[in-house]
């Protein structure tokens, strides 16, 4: 019987080789620069070689080695290519490579927990697509990353879902962001350079430089306000076409996330492997009451980086919240949750304020009196201000709840963030306090959630936030 199976299963295989767009990159990148060498070799053959030019005995021998080592290297290329072969079985998926070291990766399909397909333009005039295949594993990286004909990996596809959904028809939901929106809306997209500080000290830049008197400075004033609004429209327009056609399908157990114009994504997030979701927001997204919204998953290949399974790259709350109750109603939250008691405010004024001052002060008194800059005393004010108004928001801003499936918890002041997440992918609740805080009985925590690379961290909060979080890993522990 077992060697029946065998055979069956064998019939059942279908071996495929991957497309030759997989390496073509570094097939012509490792080809330019042998045939930079090879001329660079010609040249120095078309000198004299004398006495005078000795240097060219050293120059010629390490040509001809570079070129002999980028010549294996393209043999070792082409074949490890060649040799290399998908196998798409009943119950597994195999990738297997035969030239000069054997390597051989099998991953059931009941085990994968995200895969993520993309088109780029020139795979899309080979007619090929790349998947990408995570199982949740520890070190965060993807187990496979195979590029091959279109039928290929649909047939993949089919394999995993119908492993995780079965044969039968669901119904789908369907959700798309207009592109008009998302145009406008992109403006206000996160950015690396976006920040509380950055934005402080161009505006302190900006009027130093202006109120300079010279022709000279006021020059380079206007140069950075052009540069500052040609970042934020670069910003959009990359932000437009990364996110363009914007799409959310839901069908039986996964979750399909659609987008991109010139690189086409799609995420296939299956439910029972989705361990939280967050939102994000900056001073700007508030104002606008718009928001960030992505997934968390162990595993997936970007999940370090926030946006890397986005559920809703820039809308409106309103929005996010629908999308949320139509998707993901296990993470629905209407509950605001435990907030800091008014023992607490020392702690988010007081202290931030004046540990800012120890700083600030003596350098606004050194700027005013001894370089006697007028514009010392009015940027104390401004940093001051923008820092009671960080701080107001981060005590309007923090809250925990915990429920009967799901940990709500959310913080920060102009950059506010929320983590959902299911009570059982909560790995560790770290709590602190200090002498001084032990007898207002305030505390400070870190959340570890699986997916999540650094610990969520909360503001100061009464212990009776986190009692119900505590009774249920106390009631897991016994068990």
């Amino acid at each position: 019987m077992p060697k029946a199976w065998r055979i069956k299963q064998k019939a059942e295989m279908n071996a495929y080789r991957e497309s030759f767009a997989a390496v073509f990159y570094k097939f012509l990148s490792a080809a330019a620069f042998l045939a930079a060498l090879a001329y660079f070799a010609a040249r120095i053959l078309s000198y004299d070689i004398s006495l005078t030019n000795r240097f060219l005995y050293f120059q010629l021998p390490l040509a001809f080695m570079l070129s002999g080592v980028m010549l294996l290297y393209i043999v070792f290329l082409l074949g490890s290519h060649y040799r290399k072969k998908i196998i798409v079985g009943l119950d597994s998926l195999t990738v297997e490579s035969r030239f000069f070291i054997t390597n051989s990766v099998m991953l059931p399909y009941r085990n994968v927990h995200f895969y993520t397909v993309k088109q780029s333009l020139l795979y899309k005039a080979v007619k090929a697509k790349r998947i990408i295949i995570n199982s949740g594993s520890v070190n965060q990286k993807a187990e496979m990353d195979i590029i091959a004909r279109r039928e290929v990996i649909e047939e993949i596809e089919n394999k995993i879902v119908r492993a995780h959904c079965g044969d039968g028809t669901y119904e789908q939901i369907s959700f798309s962001l207009p592109n008009k929106s998302l145009l406008v809306n992109s403006v206000l997209m996160p950015a690396r350079w976006i920040r509380p500080i950055g934005y402080a000290l161009s505006l302190v830049t900006l009027v130093a430089l202006y109120f300079v008197d010279t022709l000279y400075n006021k020059l380079i004033a206007a140069l950075y306000v052009i540069s500052i609004v040609l970042s934020i429209m670069l910003n959009a327009l990359a932000t437009w076409n990364k996110y363009h056609n914007f799409s959310l399908s839901k069908r039986g157990c996964v979750l399909k996330i659609s987008y991109g114009k010139l690189v086409k994504s799609h995420h296939f997030a299956l439910y029972d492997s989705i361990n939280g979701m967050g939102l994000k927001q900056h001073l700007l997204n508030k104002i606008t009451r718009t928001c960030t919204a992505f997934l968390y998953a162990p595993g997936h290949q970007g999940a370090l980086s926030d946006l890397s399974i986005p559920l809703l790259p820039i809308a409106k709350i309103e929005n996010a919240q629908k999308v949320i109750k139509e998707f993901l109603p296990d993470f629905e939250s209407e509950c605001k949750g435990f907030r800091p008691p008014p023992s607490a405010r020392i702690n988010y004024f007081s202290l931030p304020v004046f540990g800012f001052n120890l700083i600030a002060a003596p350098l606004m008194v050194f700027f005013a009196f001894y370089e006697r800059l007028p514009l010392a005393f009015p940027v104390f004010v401004l940093l001051n201000t923008l820092v009671l108004l960080d701080c107001r928001l981060k005590y309007f801003n923090t809250s925990f709840y915990c429920g009967r499936n799901i940990v709500e918890a959310a913080a920060g002041g102009m950059f506010w963030r929320k983590l959902i997440a299911k009570k059982s992918s909560v790995q560790a609740l770290c709590l602190t306090h200090t002498i001084f805080n032990k007898k207002k009985n305030l505390l400070k925590s870190k959340l570890y959630v699986k997916g999540v690379k650094k610990a969520f961290k909360t503001g100061y909060l009464r212990l009776e936030a986190y009692s119900g979080l505590q009774t249920e890993r106390q009631k897991t522990t016994q068990q």
